[in-house]
């Protein structure tokens, strides 16, 4: 559960204490160490007795969990120490209380007996209700000041009757600097400061805005920053960390959205209640309806949880802890155990809103390992239009697979007549591959299964997984020269092996891709060593000190005459009128037989004593096996006739054959294209309202079901109508979306601002609670939340109204008379200087060294859909080097990109409104060692170290911060790049040059 005493994604302590502390030590400590029972001294209901510990001593050692003897006594690794006496928890719940301790051990609990605070923390609702952020919008006009500029009236008025006055405007290089990574997240390009060099003066900073808001990278940047409040992933996480392989369809869709400028209202409600809303005939916009509800689906979730009803009381737990910070600022989740200490929220009201997410299927399934729910992404008709086509489909192969029986029966003759040269002329080529049966192997300790994965399929795999695990292939190599070794195999998790060829080894993570199951329809062939081998005998093994993937077949290829043996399949395929398909299937399965003879004419007896007739058991019927093969032979391809052989069929049958497969054509010409999955929800068949929880267990129901409903926060002003069908989840969103609701507007237009300014004018954008910040310009926040209703919601439009004032565009640069009257810039009287975020300094690096790949769209995620984003030694399968923007690289929960964890990137299990922004010695050694920067400083050293050092310091400079060197920067350049120049290599020079830009301060913050 993610039950926050106050909302502060910035404090994980918090988060785990109200998640799992608090929960523990209610059901599992307090009866014994609380109250009027206080055993071994030890008060656990206090967070003084906490602190104190008990007769033996203190429990509890913030931020060193090995010493503290709570975590002791939970892990029962002493027989005398073991709490709770009942029986050991769950190694989730003790792993959460280790991070709690080591993030300090947070105790947000009042400092008094347990029985006073809940006297004390007693909801007052109508007290409560005159916090600011449940009063009525304020419909004051900006104040009267000499600005023009509403916001500048605003800021202006305030800062003057504080004794303060505004900072100059910013220099034009740094004002475009800004502008751009504001609203694109990318640095101005060589090309983009010619533009605005070409350009009026007076006009070009309004022609550049309206540029970048009509960029495709505008959606980009402003997609990333509601990702982190929807917490977008594309793995599970938790326990069963499997790929969400098609989130990425809601986070194109986000892009796609605020490219259009889809009015805010509409954004909300489609990611809600897409698919509630009226029918339209619009195709694209059906499909996006439904893409849009993934946003209530990639919240994580435990998947092999027992307790099914807990799965889903805490997967709607998850969603309204979601839904109520990202779109109202409001910690709904703090509401399950118990009225909200601090927030004017009931726990009814939770079990209310609860009652409409159970009344939503999230998941499509709570089998052992449960997965999410996925919907076709498409309107009805064209569901129904592939439908249609698939059957027309069936019936036009049924009925050509009827005419071909009937011709092929008076073909038989013909193709036995052609079969005995087929062999001959097979068994004559030389040989340009060996193959193998896996199970054949040499020498093992690996299981042989036969009887697990289909008939006739093989493969060996793991039955001693705690030994080294090995297979042996001795392979007699018949000529000298390059030959590859590839393996067919399958795997549901990355199983990389060892491979040693003739003792050497010559790769360690060989097969290391998994390929979505263990089951033969993912089996895959990949080729694992090349290299030049002399005739005769090769050793080949595998090893892993744990568990194999599934391997089928083995096989060798001459590299050289394989060129050559596919000339000569064409060559005999055309000479006998055969297939080029049965010739080369003819040829493996000589190849793949160890017992294979050169005498061509055994197995042409036994092949044609297969096709001539069907072999009888003793009971008269038709033997299966013998069917299986002969089909297999004769309508399965080798030995199926070409269409020149049908000519030479019957008038009458070549005709129904022809027309048959003219038919099969159409229909496959005319085919509808499958509807791609996407993760996404559907009301249930019958909506359902929940009784409440006692302490938010689910085991625990009291009274009677609590209807359908919202939060009383805004009654006095948006009263809520009862829910009369359906879920309620459209109804919930339109009693957001009131003009008149006091949150929704003011929550979305602080995070626009928030993202602009580095600070909201409520500093805690995803808690607007009584624990929260307070609005350092009221005033300006209503009347913006009202102008953005007003002018329809538009987020382009507001983007646009805040970057044309001049308080955004102030410098930022310090002021000690200023600093003196308001230290914390409250007053705003020069603009924040912040430091770019991951995924920006990734891009802007990318972007100054021309490596950046423009390219939109689509999911770079390796992992299969619900395969396990990490193999059996806890490594990610994923891959970051892709060089498109860091908005398509795969977000892994549980395992962040090395770049991410380095520069703050938020945990992506929770919604996060505020990243924090840390300075750590490891930021320094990224731009020293990282692969990435090390790369493109090469890169864009071979463009500049060409030039005349005047030009290409010149041409670094504006690439990096849209300026060119001052006197000082190319005196300091010059003689770091003839210090860096020891060995007469220039381009190395330039590197390191680079590299310090890229580490500049002035590179990586915005000013």
């Amino acid at each position: 559960m993610l039950c926050l005493l106050l909302l502060t994604a910035t404090d994980p302590g918090l988060e785990l204490f109200e998640r799992t502390v608090r929960p523990m030590l209610v059901d599992h400590c307090i009866s014994c160490h609380g109250g009027d029972k206080i055993r071994g001294g030890l008060v656990l209901s206090t967070p003084e007795g906490m602190a104190k510990g008990g007769d033996a001593g203190t429990v509890i050692h913030p931020g060193d969990a090995s010493s503290s003897r709570l975590l002791e006594a939970l892990e029962y690794h002493n027989p005398d120490f073991r709490m709770p006496p009942s029986g050991r928890l769950p190694e989730s719940t003790i792993a959460d209380v280790r991070r709690w301790i080591e993030l300090g051990a947070p105790d947000p609990r009042p400092p008094r007996s347990s029985e006073a605070a809940i006297e004390e923390s007693a909801l007052q609702l109508k007290d409560r209700l005159q916090h600011w952020a449940y009063r009525p919008m304020g419909n004051e006009a900006p104040p009267i000041h000499s600005a023009q500029h509403p916001i500048d009236r605003f800021i202006g008025d305030k800062l003057a009757r504080a004794g303060g006055t505004p900072s100059p405007p910013a220099e034009e290089s740094q004002l475009l600097r800004r502008l751009h990574l504001s609203l694109t997240g990318l640095p101005p390009t060589l090309e983009q400061l010619r533009a605005f060099d070409e350009s009026h003066a007076s006009e070009r900073f309004n022609l550049t805005l309206d540029k970048l808001l009509d960029s495709p990278h505008y959606g980009e940047r402003w997609a990333r920053h509601w990702m982190d409040v929807a917490r977008y992933s594309d793995s599970n996480g938790l326990d069963e960390n499997t790929a969400f392989a098609n989130a990425w369809r809601w986070r194109d869709w986000v892009i796609q959205a605020l490219n259009d400028d889809l009015p805010y209202d509409q954004f909300v409600t489609m990611q809600l209640a897409g698919d509630l809303l009226p029918p339209t005939d619009n195709r694209d916009l059906a499909r996006d309806r439904i893409i849009a509800t993934g946003f209530l689906g990639l919240g994580p979730k435990v998947l092999a949880e027992p307790d099914k009803a807990k799965m889903r009381a805490d997967i709607v737990d998850e969603q309204l802890d979601t839904i109520g910070k990202t779109f109202l600022g409001q910690t709904i989740g703090c509401a399950r155990c118990h009225d909200h200490k601090f927030d004017p929220i009931p726990a009814r009201d939770y079990y209310s809103m609860a009652g409409i997410m159970h009344s939503t299927q999230t998941m499509a399934t709570f089998n052992t390992v449960a997965r999410v729910l996925e919907r076709p992404a498409a309107h009805p008709e064209v569901i129904a239009e592939r439908k249609a086509w698939e059957s027309d489909l069936e019936a036009a192969e049924s009925a050509i697979g009827q005419v071909q029986k009937q011709v092929d029966a008076g073909l038989q003759d013909t193709w036995l007549t052609k079969l005995p040269q087929a062999i001959e002329a097979v068994a004559q080529m030389p040989i340009s591959r060996i193959g193998r049966e896996a199970e054949a192997f040499d020498r093992s300790n690996l299981n042989q299964d036969f009887d697990h994965w289909g008939p006739g399929i093989g493969v060996i795999h793991t039955t001693r997984p705690n030994e080294l695990q090995f297979v042996e292939w001795d392979v007699e190599v018949p000529a000298s020269g390059r030959w590859t070794l590839a393996l067919r195999y399958a795997s549901a998790e990355s199983r990389p092996l060892k491979l040693i060829i003739n003792g050497t080894e010559t790769s360690n993570d060989a097969l290391a891709a998994a390929t979505g199951s263990f089951y033969p329809d993912t089996q895959r062939w990949v080729d694992v060593y090349t290299g030049d081998w002399p005739a005769g005998s090769v050793t080949i093994r595998l090893e892993r000190p744990v568990s194999f993937p599934h391997i089928d077949r083995m096989s060798l290829r001459h590299t050289t005459l394989e060129a050559h043996t596919t000339d000569q399949f064409v060559a005999v395929a055309q000479s006998l009128n055969l297939p080029v398909g049965f010739v080369t299937r003819l040829h493996e399965q000589l190849v793949f037989t160890p017992e294979w003879t050169q005498d061509p004419n055994a197995t042409q007896i036994e092949i044609r004593s297969i096709l001539q007739k069907d072999r009888t058991s003793s009971d008269g019927e038709t033997d299966s096996n013998q069917k299986t093969v002969r089909n297999r032979w004769l309508d399965d391809g080798p030995f199926s006739p070409t269409d020149l052989e049908r000519a030479g069929a019957s008038k009458v049958d070549f005709e129904a054959w022809t027309f048959a497969k003219q038919h099969l054509e159409q229909i496959q010409a005319m085919e509808v294209p499958i509807a791609p999955d996407t993760i996404s929800v559907r009301d249930e068949p019958e909506p359902r309202s929940v009784k409440l929880h006692a302490r938010g267990d689910h085991t625990q129901r009291i009274g009677e079901a609590i209807p359908r409903g919202f939060l009383q926060v805004s009654d006095h002003l948006v009263p809520a109508p009862p829910i009369e069908s359906n879920s309620g989840r459209l109804d919930l969103a339109l009693w957001m979306l009131h003009p008149e609701h006091p949150l929704t507007a003011r929550v979305i237009v602080n995070r626009v601002w928030q993202g602009h300014f580095g600070v909201g004018l409520v500093d805690t954008p995803s808690d607007f609670g009584t624990r929260g910040g307070k609005p350092t310009h009221p005033e300006l926040l209503d009347w913006l939340a009202r102008w953005f209703i007003q002018d329809g919601w538009s987020l382009k439009r507001l983007h646009r109204l805040i970057l044309t004032s001049e308080t955004w565009q102030q410098s930022s640069q310090h002021r000690p008379d200023m600093a003196q009257l308001d230290p914390d810039n409250t007053l705003l009287w020069r603009s924040h200087r912040r430091r770019y975020e991951a995924e920006a300094i990734r891009d802007a690096i990318l972007t100054v060294s021309d490596g950046i790949d423009p390219t939109m769209g689509g999911s770079l995620l390796e992992t299969d859909n619900f395969a396990y984003v990490n193999n059996d030694q806890s490594a990610s399968n994923e891959s970051y080097e892709d060089r498109r923007r860091a908005i398509y690289l795969p977000v892994i929960r549980n395992d962040m990109y090395d770049l991410y964890s380095i520069f703050d990137y938020p945990d992506a299990s929770v919604s996060f409104g505020k990243r924090p922004s840390t300075v750590v010695s490891s930021q320094a050694l990224f731009f020293l060692n990282a692969p990435l920067v090390l790369e493109e400083a090469e890169r864009l050293a071979g463009v500049l170290h060409t030039s005349p050092i005047e030009d290409a310091l010149t041409e670094l400079w504006n690439r990096a911060y849209a300026r060119s060197p001052r006197a000082e920067e190319r005196q300091r350049a010059s003689h770091l790049l003839r210090t860096l120049d020891v060995d007469n290599s220039a381009r190395s020079a330039w590197m390191g040059l680079i590299q310090s830009v890229f580490a500049s301060s002035e590179f990586i913050y915005l000013d």
